[in-house]
């Protein structure tokens, strides 16, 4: 029997169309990868400083822990994210379509 896979993940960051744009995003990802997830948009800045992200924004949260900093929430980030969350929960190893070659986006 499979496992199910369940994330929270809170996005945070001061532009709301961004963050936005982000749920959309991981919204499909979830999909695609068979992902049962909670989306938080976090814009407030007390909890920004909460969380240790104040002046690292955008920021991606997953369970609880910070796993970026200062790096854009846009699908070039966010699928080797999920890619990783899916092998590493599900046990399988996905087919793989290009080469990762570990460059990130950052602001």
């Amino acid at each position: 029997m499979k496992k199910e896979m369940r994330f929270k993940f809170r996005l945070h960051d001061r532009d709301m169309p961004a963050l936005t744009q982000a749920e959309t995003i991981l919204r499909r990802l979830s999909r695609e990868f068979g992902f049962d997830v909670e989306i938080w948009k976090v814009n407030e800045g007390l909890e920004h400083g909460r969380m240790g992200v104040s002046g690292m924004l955008p920021a991606l949260e997953i369970n609880g822990i910070i796993v970026t900093r200062k790096t854009l929430l846009d699908e070039e980030n966010l699928r080797p994210i999920c890619k990783k969350l899916f092998t590493l929960f599900s046990g399988e190893k996905l087919p793989s379509k290009k080469v990762d070659n570990g460059t990130k986006k950052t602001c």
